[in-house]
């Protein structure tokens, strides 16, 4: 199937933006029916998955490791009826295509072999790559920072509904002391839901996803609107 990376990319951020939207059940419910009981969509994702990490593979095998995985994507069949279903999900979510220069790769348009041969460079480079957990610490004023703290507060009120807004109140009149006492429960508790998730989960996209939320959650300071959307999310896993 051609350009199925923005399908992928669409389904992603239906479920990332599902965090937010307070639909993680419903959203994780609708990818299990969808992909995850197909295993011709969960090979896809799979391939899509490999060919876009910096897995560090030795660079004397990749090019025989994505040659094997264009014969493999080749060989894997998506009805018609499964297309038009993933389509109808995702026909509302817009973004941009993360998987482009391997929905390239798999072309066999003998029209775009200069495009497919670059975008085999780019994921040759990506998958002999080693990840890296260094992170460039910029500092921000502390001026800059409470505008910044005090602007997403506001925006963030405007968008509850009037009575998310008075259980935000109840959130906000809350003393110190309780508040890291529950917090801390209810961090610990809304983590091991996730990491439930993730060992339910077969597909490593969706389990990136899940690791990425745990970890924010971990690094998340203790106040009180962190404290509130923590208890949303909660709620909705």
């Amino acid at each position: 199937m051609k350009n199925f990376g923005i399908i992928k990319s669409k389904i992603e951020k239906i479920l990332v933006d599902s965090y937010q939207n307070k639909t993680i059940k419903e959203s994780f419910g609708k990818f299990r029916e969808l992909v995850l009981q197909d295993k011709n969509l969960v090979s896809m994702f799979y391939l899509y998955d490999q060919l876009s990490s910096k897995n560090g593979i030795n660079k004397d095998i990749a090019n025989d490791y994505i040659n094997e995985c264009i014969e493999k994507f080749e060989s894997i069949k998506l009805s018609k009826d499964k297309i038009n279903s993933l389509n109808e999900w995702i026909s509302s979510v817009t973004t941009e295509n993360l998987y482009e220069n391997v929905d390239k790769l798999f072309d066999d348009n003998i029209l775009n072999i200069e495009s497919k041969v670059k975008s085999k460079k780019v994921v040759f480079e990506t998958i002999t790559s080693k990840q890296t957990t260094e992170k460039e610490i910029i500092n921000i004023p502390l001026k800059t920072s409470l505008s910044i703290a005090n602007q997403s507060m506001y925006n963030f009120i405007q968008d509850l509904t009037e009575s998310e807004k008075k259980e935000f109140l109840e959130v906000a009149q809350m003393d110190s002391k309780k508040l890291y006492e529950e917090y801390e429960s209810l961090k610990n508790m809304t983590i091991k839901k996730l990491e439930d998730l993730m060992e339910s989960d077969q597909e490593d996209g969706i389990k990136t996803k899940l690791q990425e939320t745990v970890n924010k959650i971990k690094n998340d300071n203790i106040d009180k609107l962190n404290y509130y959307r923590l208890r949303k999310l909660n709620e909705t896993i």
